[in-house]
């Protein structure tokens, strides 16, 4: 749902205000976002059973993987397009700043669930 909601703003302002500044890597990059946000949680929601300690360090290690990615995928389109590039980071830091968000209140939230369930 958090996923069609930031769809759905970028395409309104897009078709609106910013619509000479709409490049079509916008809507790559937003797919290239959402599946490795889907993928990581994928992995991290599989981990969260674990001890605290353990889960805090597998978490620590896959945040880090994730930004790797998503430097490598920033860094080839600044290297290799090289068209528009403020807008594309400017762009490209929304999102991860709103996937990642998204991402921390959602382990937050299942964490004290989780620590909710183990109390009673």
């Amino acid at each position: 749902m958090f996923s069609v909601i930031i769809f759905i703003i970028a395409a309104t302002f897009f078709a609106s205000f910013l619509k000479e500044y709409y490049m079509p890597i916008y809507l790559y990059s937003f797919l290239f976002c959402l599946a490795v946000t889907v993928l990581f949680h994928h992995v991290l929601f599989k981990k969260i059973d674990e001890k605290k300690s353990s889960f805090a360090n597998k978490y620590m290690l896959l945040t880090t993987v994730k930004l790797l990615i998503y430097l490598f995928f920033v860094a080839a389109y600044l290297y290799f397009v090289k068209i528009n590039v403020i807008w594309f980071v400017i762009m490209f830091l929304f999102l991860y700043a709103s996937f990642s968000i998204f991402e921390v209140l959602t382990v937050l939230s299942i964490l004290k669930k989780k620590q909710d369930r183990q109390r009673k």
